[in-house]
């Protein structure tokens, strides 16, 4: 059976359940969760992109967000993230490794439609416990400096594999070209957690 999703009207109010595939062709608001895992460090704060298998319907081989799925109607956003971390990246986590940091609207063309995420944004802290892994939908983990990402539009920057080791460098059209104000949250976002550490 076909993902069912929970669709949104302009005001963000309940429209119904909708098949994904239409939720697209329409253009409707739906739930997304959204986590990027980040390490703090001497040298700055990594945040941690996983690029999208070849075979993806959309954005194949981009990098793009540590672990981003729908959130299936009736499902609530914190069980469909763990699901997703543990689907996406093979990490068993639990709620309290998660940390909310908000709702951001965004609007993606996609092929065959508009993508009109309320995306549910977390960050998790990557510990030396952690094994990360790639999947049917990713092929590779690579970190980059939160700096980095901030000066991403104007030059090519560095990375590093987690799963590698491979270093390699990363322009803007390497990424799903989600809205610059949306990179802008996330930096203000991340920068205030990693102050509290």
């Amino acid at each position: 059976m076909s993902e069912q999703l929970q669709i949104f009207n302009d005001q963000m109010e309940n429209a119904g359940i909708k098949e994904r595939k239409q939720v697209h062709k329409d253009g409707n608001w739906h739930e997304t969760f959204h986590c990027w895992c980040y390490q703090p460090s001497e040298h700055g704060t990594f945040l941690y992109f996983q690029k999208r298998a070849a075979d993806k319907a959309e954005f194949p081989s981009l990098f793009d967000i540590t672990v981003a799925g729908h959130i299936e109607a009736g499902e609530d956003v914190i069980s469909a993230g763990l699901r997703e971390i543990e689907e996406e990246v093979g990490i068993t986590a639990t709620p309290d490794k998660l940390f909310r940091i908000g709702t951001y609207k965004e609007e993606l063309v996609i092929q065959g439609g508009v993508d009109r995420e309320l995306c549910r944004l977390f960050l998790m802290q990557v510990t030396p416990d952690m094994k990360l892994e790639t999947s049917d939908e990713v092929v590779d983990i690579i970190r980059i400096t939160s700096d980095d990402l901030s000066n991403i539009d104007e030059r090519a920057v560095p990375y590093r594999s987690v799963i590698t080791g491979d270093a390699g460098l990363m322009e803007r059209q390497d990424i799903v070209p989600h809205e610059l104000g949306y990179f802008k949250y996330l930096l203000q976002q991340l920068e205030k957690k990693v102050e509290k550490l």
